[in-house]
């Protein structure tokens, strides 16, 4: 395998429009659940937004100390 061969990962543009396609959908079940009146779908909407949420902080959180740790490399170096 040479320099130029680069094995390609997940392409970000996809996983950005399923993660939006996601939360849509889970904010769609929120109000379809809250106009109908049927508590089950509302339930489902708020947990599966609760952990995009929770989600997106963990990798925030991850991304921050691997930027820290490249800091204090460049720093002590």
């Amino acid at each position: 395998m040479s320099d130029l061969d680069i094995p390609s990962g997940p392409k970000t543009p996809d996983a950005i429009r399923r993660i939006a396609a996601i939360a849509i959908v889970s904010v769609a079940l929120i109000i379809f659940g809250s106009v109908i009146g049927i508590p089950f779908l509302d339930t489902i909407g708020e947990f599966v937004l609760e952990n995009l949420l929770l989600m997106g902080s963990v990798v925030g959180f991850v991304l921050f100390l691997i930027a820290a740790k490249d800091r204090i490399s460049e720093i002590q170096s």
